[in-house]
């Protein structure tokens, strides 16, 4: 959505960051969003509504303390880009855009529900909702002097988390009866597009130096942060079977292997799809053994 105003964003942060900062005046502030999120899709519809009611108070309330948004912006190359920018950040770029258009109306619509890819065995507690329709409409100016865009996006992409097992902020309040939105992956499409045009240049990395026993569960990138083929080193402290997995960002998942390491404290070397290339995009891994707590990591694949 807000990847075709990158521009004017920048602009007013470099020329005018109090405007970012500063609330509407008391009199132009819209009244709260009303609706409850007490499921995952009502909380993606309520954000979808701060921007029409222009209300950043709402929007804080739905944010977990370590929310991130990824993709329009930053380096996304590999190394900054997958952890994107948290939630002051978010904020501020929304008064700023209630700063320069007079009028917003967004909706978000076609919402389907599925696993989080980082915890895709606890859907009671972590879901995704995909918008596969993201519209909006913003009014700069008045009468004929107006400028109106409107545009259409598909496959936005919200991770949410229900509220006893999120990482609030302060004054927000936990229990069953509430999600928040944590991860906001924007234009997947778009995303798709520019790392299609990306040369990953799979050029392997040593292991020379690392650690030759294993003691914490978790996995390290063997060849260039974008390569399709995700050439890993997987760390398994224990000698029981270990599981690697693949998900789109989506939580769909797209590979699936065992790893039977020889000994406790092993370090195994594979590929994440056993060989498969993965087409353009972003996918989470996730490594298990035992009882350990899941090793994540988020990769970026080009062409």
């Amino acid at each position: 959505m807000r990847s075709r105003f990158a521009f004017v964003l920048l602009m007013l942060t470099l020329s005018a960051p109090a405007a970012f900062c500063a609330e509407l005046p008391r009199a132009a502030r819209p009244s709260p969003v009303k609706t409850s999120p007490t499921s995952p899709t009502r909380a993606v519809k309520a954000f979808a509504e701060c921007y029409t009611r222009r209300s950043a108070e709402t929007m804080a309330a739905l944010l977990t303390a370590d929310y991130r948004f990824h993709f329009s912006e930053g380096d996304w190359s590999g190394s900054k880009y997958e952890y994107g920018y948290g939630r002051e950040k978010e904020l501020q770029s929304a008064r700023g855009m209630f700063t320069k258009f007079g009028s917003m109306n967004v909706t978000a619509r076609d919402l389907e529900v599925g696993p989080d890819p980082e915890h895709p065995d606890s859907m009671s507690h972590y879901q995704v909702v995909v918008a596969h329709r993201m519209s909006y409409r913003f009014v700069e100016g008045e009468g004929d002097s107006s400028d109106i865009m409107v545009n259409e996006t598909g496959d936005q992409i919200f991770y949410l988390v229900r509220g006893d097992a999120a990482l609030l902020a302060p004054g927000q309040r936990g229990g069953r009866d509430r999600w928040y939105i944590r991860h906001w992956f924007e234009d997947i499409a778009r995303l798709r597009a520019r790392l299609g045009e990306a040369d990953g240049q799979c050029e392997e990395t040593t292991t020379a130096g690392l650690p030759t026993l294993a003691l914490a569960l978790g996995m390290r990138a063997l060849d260039s942060p974008l390569c399709s083929t995700l050439k890993l080193a997987c760390d398994l402290p224990g000698s029981e079977p270990a599981t690697l997995e693949v998900f789109d960002v989506a939580g769909r998942r797209l590979a699936r292997r065992e790893l039977l390491p020889t000994s406790a404290g092993s370090t195994l070397q594979v590929e994440a799809g056993s060989g498969m290339r993965f087409a353009p995009g972003a996918y989470f891994l996730r490594l298990t053994q035992g009882n350990r707590a899941p090793s994540r990591k988020m990769v970026l694949v080009a062409k």
